[in-house]
């Protein structure tokens, strides 16, 4: 029997209304821990404590500002205020989160941007493939193995993409 999660979400609130526990209603319908939250979460759904209810999030609801403000509490190495830039995610119509960034971090996030940008552009990896002796640190080279073991890399390939954004 196939469930939509909306039917799903429906009884869910419904019972949160009558004052049960997502632990409560989770044992009630007789699956295991944290799976209907895992489900409506998987869903777009969140939890909403102000009214005790999970509520669709759509991703065209999800914004992202960065302010820029006075922070007080904030000195920097001189006993000087410092600016500081905030991140305010807003999913409507749940309640706002703040992530406060320093302008330090935000340097860092434009430096990770343009460094994406660089390693997610395409390169034709093609042509004849010859055998280098290199010498090199063993810790280096087992990290790099095990890196792309990880991420299901080919070691030929990442060390061709590294070395043309070495020279880049």
């Amino acid at each position: 029997m196939n469930i939509d999660i909306e039917d799903i979400a429906k009884v869910v609130n419904k019972k949160l209304k009558e004052g049960l526990s997502t632990a409560q209603i989770e044992k009630e319908m007789k699956v295991g821990k944290d799976t209907l939250r895992k489900k409506l979460n998987r869903a777009n759904y969140r939890y909403n404590k102000d009214l005790k209810q999970y509520e669709l999030i759509s991703n065209t609801d999800i914004t992202l500002s960065v302010t820029k403000q006075k922070n007080t509490d904030v000195l920097d190495k001189n006993n000087t205020n410092t600016t500081q830039s905030v991140i305010t995610q807003r999913n409507t119509p749940v309640t706002q989160n703040k992530i406060e960034l320093t302008e330090d971090e935000i340097n860092i996030l434009k430096i990770i941007a343009r460094n994406y940008k660089i390693s997610t552009r395409s390169y034709e990896l093609e042509g004849e493939i010859v055998a280098r002796s290199v010498r090199t640190y063993k810790n280096v080279l087992e990290q790099f193995a095990s890196y792309c073991k990880e991420n299901n890399l080919s070691q030929k390939d990442s060390i061709a993409l590294a070395l043309i954004d070495f020279m880049k």
